[in-house]
């Protein structure tokens, strides 16, 4: 984890020294940030009997804003990410740590401060720790999905504009998760996370 804060701390301090973002013609900008989540997360099964309870995790990174034209967008982050869940048969819990990347198109509602995002999350492993109730197999990298393809949609609202500048943004999103968490297990688990809220800084 800490070697992951480590790489997006200096990516985030490249990006910070473009102040105010790029602007090439009258609607183009690019506006490096930084996100701090939240989120509560479950995880589905296709079989009911297989219960989770939902629990509180948290994420942090980077963002981009890059506005294509007056109403259109798009909103990428780079972000390191827990997810999991507490099993109701078994007493474990589950923890998924994840380099996150959300790749989301941005619809303008209000050009300062509503904006529409959807599209899909990239989640790469890092780790995994727990054990799953049936089987009775403890996690690790090797019996988890390197990659794990998720859908989002939510909400971007820009809280406050300086003076300088900057923005103190707000995102909102519900994300489910499209493929399998674990390799060869039954019933197959799905990344559930609603919602995910973050309050973030762009430049």
């Amino acid at each position: 984890m800490l070697k992951v804060s480590k790489y997006l701390f200096y990516i985030l301090f490249l990006l910070a020294l473009i102040n105010n973002g790029y602007t090439f013609n009258r609607w183009f900008k690019v506006s490096p940030g930084f996100r701090i989540a939240g989120l509560v997360v479950d995880m589905s099964s296709r079989v009911p009997s297989n219960g989770t309870t939902t629990r509180l995790d948290f994420g942090f990174g980077m963002n981009l804003d890059i506005q294509l034209e007056k109403y259109i967008g798009v909103d990428v982050d780079l972000l390191y990410i827990r997810k999991g869940a507490s099993m109701n048969s078994g007493g474990s819990t589950i923890t998924l740590q994840y380099l996150s990347i959300p790749t989301l198109a941005k619809f303008y509602i209000t050009r300062k401060k509503w904006a529409v995002v959807i599209g899909p999350v990239h989640n790469f492993l890092l780790g995994a720790d727990g054990t799953l109730a049936s089987p009775n197999v403890p996690l690790n990298s090797s019996n988890t999905n390197v990659y794990e393809l998720g859908f989002a949609f939510g909400m971007s609202y820009v809280i406050k504009t300086y003076s300088n500048g900057m923005r103190l943004v707000g995102d909102l999103r519900f994300e489910i998760g499209l493929t399998n968490v674990f390799k060869d297990f039954r019933p197959e688990l799905f990344n559930r996370t609603a919602p995910y809220l973050a309050i973030g800084l762009n430049f």
